[in-house]
């Protein structure tokens, strides 16, 4: 089965910010979703959340 996740995420850029550290910080805020959906696949059985 081919699946996608689409996780938005962003950062609020002011005059001081640094475009590394702003993008780091979106990917760990999409890690936590990511986490979170591997987790629960891990409990799925028949489709049901164990």
């Amino acid at each position: 089965m081919n699946e996608q996740l689409v996780i938005p995420a962003g950062a609020g850029i002011v005059a001081d910010s640094i475009g590394a550290q702003e993008f780091k910080e979106c990917q760990n805020k999409q890690r936590v979703i990511v986490n979170a959906v591997q987790d629960a696949k891990g409990r799925v059985k028949d489709g049901i959340i164990n």
